[in-house]
């Protein structure tokens, strides 16, 4: 419920400065029309001539003026959209521009940490999304406070995984992410020995030459290596009747 709402938000938000961004162009063109029209009357006279009456070598001249003219327009609209797009991704403590199909889903803490077996156990019981490999990524306290370490010094709103996953099909990798958002609440949440488990849902591919089987995937987050050694990961396939 928290997830779908923290979504709901970010989308509200990114239509409010999507709103905002076309108010500033509109108020931006008829701003400087009117200082063309207060300040140069002959030039603005000269570009909105009709076609038939330029010159060959008038009609190069309105054409470049008309390029500087529309730079300029998308250039100070698109400075505003950037503007309020950094200021409203740090309001949130995400990025809400991007598809969130590389965020998690969901996320669980266990105050303990986990042996092998148990880490087994659980991806034969864990719950799995339909049509969907459903990845488990778990990182330690250390390694979450790693994260938002980093963040914080590169004031950054999300953080990629500095490496990606295989999925059962053995052709599609998952890149993982996660927002500034999720690890501040993880870290306020997590203790010391703890562990935390990142939930994603990775759609199937829609390739017809690819098998498509719900799989339960838990994987070692291991985030100080590049790699990820076979033995971090634990997969349980799911039979759907």
């Amino acid at each position: 419920m928290i997830r779908r709402l923290s979504n709901t938000v970010s989308y509200i938000a990114l239509v409010i400065v999507s709103v905002t961004t076309a108010v500033i162009w509109v108020f931006t063109y008829f701003y400087l029309q009117k200082l063309m029209t207060t300040h140069c009357p002959d030039l603005w006279e000269f570009m909105n001539r009709d076609s038939n009456q330029y010159t060959p070598c008038e009609f190069i001249i309105c054409f470049i003026l008309a390029s500087i003219f529309m730079v300029v327009l998308y250039g100070i609209t698109f400075g505003c959209f950037a503007i309020l797009l950094f200021a409203t991704c740090h309001l949130l403590g995400r990025h809400i521009a991007h598809s969130f199909d590389r965020y998690p889903k969901s996320y669980s803490i266990s105050h303990n940490g986990h042996t092998n077996d148990e880490r087994r156990n659980s991806t034969q019981l864990a719950f799995a999304y339909y049509h969907a490999y459903t990845v488990k990524i778990e990182l330690s306290f250390e390694e979450v406070q790693r994260i938002l370490n980093c963040l914080r010094f590169n004031s950054k709103v999300y953080y990629d995984f500095p490496k990606s996953f295989l999925m059962p099909d053995n052709v599609s990798w998952l890149w993982p992410r996660i927002s500034l958002h999720t690890v501040r609440c993880i870290a306020r949440e997590i203790e010391k020995g703890g562990i935390v488990l990142l939930t994603y849902k990775y759609a199937h591919p829609k390739k017809d030459s690819i098998r498509r089987t719900d799989a339960i995937v838990r994987i070692i987050g291991n985030l100080q290596h590049d790699t990820y050694a076979s033995d971090d990961v634990l997969i349980s396939f799911v039979n759907r009747d």
